[in-house]
C-alpha cells in the first residue's frame, strides 16, 4: 500500500468538506472530530453542567454511543460549541472520538448568544443564578450610545425590559428585580450562590 501524500490529504479534506456542506443544506448533522471541538466564555459559563443529567447521559452513550438526533450546536465562524456542552462532557468521559454537530452561521457574538439562551429557554427550568447572568450578559451586549428619547409617558429602561424578557422567557419584572440586583455585589453574590432569589434580594 503506498504512502498518502500531502496533495491526496488535501483532496480528502476537500471532498469531506463538500460532504459536509451538501449535509449542512439538506439540515442534517455532520460528524466531527471531538478534538477540534472548542468551548468557550461566555457560550461555556451560561449553564451549569449538572451531575445527575451528566451522569445519565454518560451511561446511555456507553450503551449506545452519541446520538446523531441529539448534535451539539457550533458557531460555524468560530468553532465554538453554542448549545450542547452537557452532551459533550459527556462524550469527552466516555472517549468517543467523533460526534454530531450542526454549524450555525452569525455575523457577531451577540446573535449566536441569543440562539444559545433561545435554544435553552424551553428545555430547562432556570435557575436564578442562570437568570441573572442571562440577563446580564444580554445588557452587556446592548449598543452603547447616546439614549434616545422616550415616548412620552414611556420608560427606555421599562422598554428594554420588555424586550430583554421576551429574548430569554422570563417576566418583565424578573428582568427589573436582576438589574437592580446586580447594582448590589452583596445581593448578586447571594443570588449566584442559591441564598437568595432574585425577587427576594
Amino acid at each position: 500500500m503506498g504512502k498518502t501524500g500531502i496533495k491526496d490529504l488535501g483532496v480528502k479534506a476537500k471532498r469531506d468538506q463538500e460532504i459536509h456542506e451538501k449535509a449542512q443544506l439538506r439540515g442534517e448533522a455532520i460528524w466531527e472530530d471531538i478534538e477540534n471541538i472548542k468551548i468557550a466564555s461566555p457560550f461555556m459559563d451560561l449553564f451549569s453542567v449538572k451531575e445527575e443529567i451528566l451522569d445519565g447521559i454518560i451511561e446511555n452513550m456507553k450503551l449506545n454511543g452519541d446520538d446523531r438526533s441529539k448534535p451539539l450546536d457550533i458557531w460555524a465562524e468560530r468553532g465554538v460549541v453554542l448549545d450542547g456542552h452537557t452532551r459533550l462532557a459527556a462524550a469527552q468521559q466516555v472517549g468517543i472520538l467523533t460526534v454530531p454537530i450542526h454549524k450555525h452561521s452569525f455575523e457577531n457574538q451577540a446573535d449566536a448568544l441569543l440562539y444559545a439562551l433561545y435554544n435553552q429557554r424551553n428545555r430547562r427550568n432556570w435557575t436564578d443564578a442562570e437568570k441573572q447572568k442571562a440577563i446580564g450578559l444580554i445588557d452587556e451586549l446592548r449598543p452603547r450610545g447616546r439614549k434616545k428619547k422616550a415616548p412620552s409617558g414611556a420608560n427606555s429602561q421599562g422598554k428594554s425590559a420588555v424586550v430583554t424578557a421576551r429574548k430569554i422567557g422570563v417576566s418583565t419584572r424578573t428582568v427589573e428585580r436582576a438589574r437592580a440586583v446586580a447594582k448590589s455585589p452583596r445581593h448578586r453574590r447571594a443570588v449566584q450562590t442559591g441564598q437568595q432569589t432574585i425577587s427576594g434580594a
